[in-house]
């Protein structure tokens, strides 16, 4: 275990997210703590030396798969620069450059992303054994996020590229964008 206290912010509609956030917090011994329990705040200063951030990919927010409340948590974070910070981030389909545009929001305030995972949890609409398969990757993802982020690796950051965000991101966020 980590002698790095260890704390994992998440946002959770569905609580996917939230399932992969305490089964990662289990294995590392972190606290996980609610976004929209902090978020009222003018500032978030983490007190712990690893900050995760767990959460959906929403593309009809802001065109970067980032929901608007990490978008909002992430710009309050103070006093990032000494931070391990790693984030998780949960989808039905595809991450696209989520990883890689939250990497660039961390960057402006300061801090780095070391690392960052998407995994699919897939759709409720799906059978048994879909679901079945779905959990086990879910554990499986969680395995490895803990046993990189207590080695205090760098360098992994799942993504799909500037590509995918032209093909895909920016004419879905185009049709879907509020008016």
């Amino acid at each position: 275990m980590t002698t790095k206290p260890t704390t994992i912010f998440y946002f959770s509609a569905s609580g996917n997210s939230l399932a992969l956030a305490r089964d990662i917090a289990e294995r590392i011994n972190g606290k996980v703590v609610p976004i929209p329990a902090v978020i009222s705040k003018e500032t978030i200063e983490p007190k712990a030396d690893v900050i995760g951030i767990v959460f959906p990919v929403y593309y009809a927010s802001n065109g970067y798969g980032i929901p608007l409340i990490i978008e909002r948590f992430v710009n309050k974070l103070e006093v990032l620069d000494s931070k391990y910070i790693f984030a998780v981030c949960t989808h039905s389909g595809m991450a696209g450059t989520t990883i890689e545009n939250l990497k660039k929001m961390v960057k402006s305030r300061g801090g780095e992303l070391a690392a960052g995972f998407s995994l699919n949890m897939g759709s409720k609409k799906m059978n048994d054994k879909k679901q079945q398969k779905l959990l086990h990757n879910q554990k499986t993802k969680a395995n490895i996020v803990s046993k990189y982020v207590l080695a205090q690796k760098r360098g992994t950051y799942e993504t799909r590229g500037t590509l995918r965000k032209i093909a895909y991101a920016l004419p879905l966020y185009i049709l879907t964008k509020p008016i």
